[in-house]
């Protein structure tokens, strides 16, 4: 629920993706960071999408996504020497069950989910997390964008105006 269009989607959707894509991260930050500032050591590690970084049809799930990495960044530059670091991890397309979840249409989240590319693995993510922790300490990794090999952004969309 909300990764459908502004337009489309109720305002329950809108609430609920904010909530869970941004408002709720505010909070756990709010709660572990301290902590990490205090023992002048740690890493956030942000799990952001493509689709913050990158014009999507998705308008209200593309915008959390762009809320958490410009947080990132944010959040880089205010920690800067404590100690702490900021790394954002934006996967592509993943073989989870985000679409099942998100799309209540049958049609649409077969059309949606059946894209003919191989998608990422969830040990793909664990792999690029893990290549930003295990960096030597002088080292921030501050943004992984991670896709399956066929999935790229770009070019140009041209669409004339529906004559009613």
């Amino acid at each position: 629920r909300g990764i459908s269009g502004l337009f489309q989607a109720s305002a329950d959707d809108v609430d609920t993706t904010i909530s869970t894509n941004v408002t709720s991260l505010f909070h756990v930050l709010r709660a572990v960071t301290p902590g990490m500032i205090d023992r002048q050591r740690g890493h956030i590690v942000n799990i952001g999408s493509v689709a913050g970084l990158y014009p999507i049809t998705s308008s209200i799930y593309g915008a959390s996504k762009g809320a958490v990495h410009l947080l990132s960044q944010n959040l880089r530059l205010e920690l800067r020497g404590s100690g702490v670091r900021v790394t954002e991890i934006c996967p592509g397309r993943v073989d989870t069950e985000f679409f099942d979840a998100a799309l209540d249409d049958t049609a649409t989240r077969e059309k949606v989910k059946d894209t003919g590319i191989q998608n990422l693995q969830s040990q793909d993510i664990a792999d690029a997390i893990m290549y930003a922790l295990d960096a030597p300490w002088r080292v921030n990794v501050g943004l992984i964008e991670i896709t399956p090999n066929e999935q790229a952004f770009g070019g140009l969309s041209f669409t004339p105006v529906k004559s009613s």
